[in-house]
């Protein structure tokens, strides 16, 4: 499902606010498994909103400014893949320390091998959510009737969080059972204890790991001018030219002291002409 709403609202003439919002539904990606049944992840759902104002400077329906800030969200996506898609389960998700723990509690007679092959689950996907902050604006300009300006500038922050949400509630809701069977069998709680060390340092390890700008360009801007002719022999004829900027990336952040590495800012030029 599909649903969206906006306002405007004419707070003075030259001077207006508005406010959009989105919600939405997408196909899980369906090559992969997630926790806690070790089936077909859910559908993703996206969250967007954007609010600002929009003013006609001059009065004159020549200058326009608009400015925005937004918000988008996507939640429920099945996005992180650490061991591939033809692993047996991912172990960098905690996936081989619940088979290792049902393996144990099978060797020790806790469990039958039919509980255990109704018990048992495989995966290899993590959840996370991805959440996009910022602002955008824009100039439009007409100074005279053959000449359009059109000046652009955002700026964006891309943040996962929310991360393997459910593998953490797995862990939670069967630790209590484990325990139980394990009951007073010492070796096999230490079994328990250590192989839950693993898992929960493999998802923390896992999630610093995503947590991190992925190459993203925080700033950017385009600018793109064109000029018709509207009279003489060159009549109907239009020519124009834009240029595109993207700030340096932030690639990760060093292993080994913590601090940002940035690759470096993109700058495209072109022109165009044509006629009508």
């Amino acid at each position: 499902t599909t649903f969206t709403a906006g306002i405007v609202g004419h707070v003075l003439p030259r001077v207006s606010g508005f406010f959009n919002y989105s919600r939405n539904n997408g196909t899980p990606k369906l090559d992969r498994t997630v926790l806690p049944t070790g089936k077909t992840p859910p559908p993703t759902e996206g969250l967007g909103h954007d609010y600002g104002v929009m003013i006609d400077l001059l009065g004159d329906d020549r200058y326009f400014f608009r400015f925005a800030r937004f918000l988008t969200l996507q939640t429920k996506d099945a996005a992180i893949i650490p061991d591939g898609l033809s692993v047996a389960t991912s172990s960098s998700l905690g996936g081989t320390n619940i088979v290792n723990i049902y393996n144990a509690l099978l060797a020790a007679g806790k469990l039958s091998p039919a509980q255990y092959d109704e018990q048992v689950v495989f995966f290899n996907a993590g959840i996370i959510d991805a959440r996009t902050v910022g602002w955008e604006s824009e100039l439009v300009a007409n100074p005279t009737k053959n000449l359009t300006l059109r000046l652009g500038v955002s700026y964006s922050k891309l943040r996962r969080e929310n991360f393997f949400g459910e593998v953490y509630a797995y862990f939670n809701a069967h630790i209590p059972e484990w325990r139980k069977l394990a009951g007073s069998d010492a070796a096999l709680n230490a079994t328990i204890d250590r192989e839950l060390a693993t898992a929960y340092e493999s998802l923390e390890d896992m999630a610093n790991l995503q947590n991190n700008p992925f190459g993203t360009r925080p700033y950017k801007a385009n600018v793109t001018g064109r000029y018709k002719f509207s009279e003489g022999k060159l009549r109907g004829l239009f020519v124009g030219g834009a240029a595109r900027y993207q700030s340096k990336a932030l690639t990760k952040y060093s292993s080994l002291d913590g601090r940002p590495l940035w690759g470096t800012p993109t700058i495209f030029a072109d022109w165009f002409v044509g006629h009508r």
